[in-house]
């Protein structure tokens, strides 16, 4: 019973999110670049969006109305801006790209394009998922030992302003692939009236709540945001006041107060 809860909840969320684990094979940008004029490219269909994680073989693609795709790209064309053939390596996370496929799409979670036939960079945008994934690691081993026995994690990032609803999607996802967890969007509420944390609401046993908020978005090059670890009242961990910078090309930042209970 309790894991058909936590499967509806993980569903309901994704629907909050805005990014459905159910998505449609229309998703081509009508202002991204075309890729007709590369004889390489030969299928119907092609989607655009920006990549949220590399590995040695894929990638993580995000579109803003459909979600998150996994992208095979072994054996595949792949080319920059200019139509030069590179490798996989020369990908980073928040390039756009263009997925030419053959119009079919998989639903799993996250899905995937069929027949892919070309995939190439068309530019890059500005995103803070590779930031917030850092902040995470931090304050995940930070009072480590709240994290000993726990299978899930638990988002409430409804705060996290200068990030996508799709992006916050690739971000919890990406989290429970990491830490080995299942990961949802939920808040303290939530978890209380699906039955997930003690009878008197004090603790999360089988988990842990993530809370990350942005406060001040109004300061040149940065902002202030906070975000917190809780199992329990005498389990959590927080870096409040926490200021962001940007410095060229990456994002630092400083904690004001770290505290624990």
């Amino acid at each position: 019973m309790k894991k058909l809860i936590c499967v509806i909840l993980i569903i309901l969320c994704a629907a909050f999110a805005g990014c459905s684990a159910f998505v449609r094979t229309n998703i081509l940008d009508s202002e991204s670049p075309s890729l007709d004029e590369n004889s390489q490219f030969s299928a119907n269909e092609a989607a655009y969006g920006w990549v949220m994680n590399v590995t040695d073989t894929s990638l993580l693609l995000c579109t803003e109305d459909n979600g998150l795709f996994w992208v095979s790209a072994k054996d595949i064309p792949l080319t920059d801006e200019n139509g030069t053939n590179i490798d996989i390596g020369n990908i980073s996370c928040a390039d756009t790209v263009e997925v030419v496929y053959d119009g079919g799409i998989m639903e799993t979670y996250p899905a995937m394009f069929s027949g892919v036939s070309g995939i190439r960079i068309t530019g890059h945008r500005s995103s803070l998922i590779t930031f917030y994934n850092d902040v995470l690691d931090r304050i995940y081993e930070t009072d480590s030992e709240i994290n000993e026995n726990t299978g899930m994690m638990a988002f409430d990032i409804a705060g996290l302003t200068n990030m996508s609803d799709a992006e916050k999607t690739a971000f919890v996802y990406l989290a429970g692939e990491k830490y080995g967890k299942e990961a949802f969007v939920s808040t303290y509420g939530d978890l209380k009236d699906h039955g997930y944390l003690t009878k008197d609401g004090g603790k999360y046993t089988d988990g842990l709540l993530i809370t990350i908020t942005v406060t001040d978005t109004g300061m040149d090059d940065g902002f202030e945001f906070h975000i917190s670890k809780w199992r329990s009242v005498d389990e959590s961990v927080g870096f409040s006041e926490c200021i962001a910078k940007k410095s060229t090309e990456s994002w630092s930042y400083d904690i004001g107060t770290i505290w624990h209970s």
